[in-house]
């Protein structure tokens, strides 16, 4: 035991905990993909793209010159914004952007900020732990290191397509768009990099306001991860955030016309005043137990799926636009 009273693991008893963690989820999600399929015969999928995860070694430059919206305020780093609009407005023509680019860049942009992340996991911890004073650098490198390696990426939102003597069934995720994200002070850089390898897989951009309390460590790291998006291609300011950010910025981001999601990390009065937020809302919190949404957080897309679909109809749902 160690002086907190907890119980403390070696990275194999972790890595092994980890993995049966994520062994579980992957069984869930078969689980949901089989109910989707109800009343049609079991085959392999009819379309697969590559299911493998990509390595960051893999991670090659583009091959041609992008047109990307920097958007960021002048003297900051890219993503790093003074007011939630312009942050917002980054965010959007982000999105666009990422639209237009093949579901390949988007693995590689995933690996490469995987690749980054793992590459300064050293730097992030102790800037953390300096800059909040919560928590101790050798517990944070390993929950960063869990949460850079371990947390899904787009091989989880593969398309199902299943075929049989009642029709075609395909499932194709669709994003929300621009989703705001509010980050605690107790893990600040761990809850970026979750929530940014899950909403940019599925396809989103995203508008962080960090807690106060960590907010020169989150605009460090949001800058660091949209320069390595950048240097495979993808948009500069995928991922932004407010240089100050307050109770008053996180209140006008929830609320934001161009926002489609809001999920925040956090204490009772963020998670309150995000069910409040008249948005679709993913909360952890102590007010989830009062206010817990009818959507449960199983991932950052939408899927359409019609039971009255006739035979050789496809559904599927399209990109989220306004």
């Amino acid at each position: 035991m160690n002086r907190r009273g907890a119980a403390s693991f070696d990275d194999a008893t972790l890595d092994a905990i980890v993995e049966a963690v994520v062994g579980r989820v992957k069984d869930k999600l078969g689980q949901n993909r089989q109910g989707l399929g109800a009343g049609l015969p079991k085959h392999e999928p009819a379309c697969s793209r590559k299911n493998a995860p990509r390595s960051a070694a893999a991670v090659s430059a583009p091959s041609a010159n992008y047109a990307i919206h920097t958007g960021s305020t002048p003297g900051r780093g890219a993503g790093v914004h003074d007011d939630v609009d312009s942050a917002v407005r980054s965010a959007r023509a982000a999105f666009d952007q990422l639209s237009e680019m093949s579901l390949d860049r988007r693995y590689e942009i995933i690996a490469a900020m995987r690749k980054v992340a793992l590459a300064h996991v050293d730097e992030m911890s102790r800037r953390a732990v300096e800059e909040t004073s919560l928590g101790r650098y050798e517990d944070k490198r390993i929950k960063n290191t869990v949460a850079i390696t371990k947390t899904p990426g787009p091989e989880f939102l593969e398309p199902i397509a299943r075929s049989g003597d009642n029709g075609l069934m395909l499932v194709e995720r669709a994003p929300f768009g621009v989703i705001t994200s509010i980050t605690p002070c107790t893990n600040p850089t761990e809850t970026i990099i979750c929530n940014a390898i899950g909403m940019v897989s599925a396809g989103n951009a995203v508008v962080f306001n960090t807690h106060p309390l960590a907010k020169g460590t989150s605009a460090w790291y949001i800058a660091l991860l949209n320069q390595a998006i950048h240097s495979v291609g993808g948009p500069a300011t995928l991922l932004n955030c407010i240089a100050n950010p307050t109770i008053a910025s996180a209140q006008q981001a929830m609320r934001h016309p161009g926002v489609r999601l809001v999920v925040v990390t956090g204490g009772g009065a963020v998670v309150e005043e995000a069910f409040k937020s008249g948005k679709r809302a993913i909360c952890a919190g102590p007010a989830t137990r009062r206010w817990w949404s009818t959507r449960p957080p199983t991932s950052t897309s939408r899927v359409a799926a019609s039971s009255r679909a006739r035979p050789s109809t496809t559904t599927s749902s399209a990109p989220a636009r306004r």
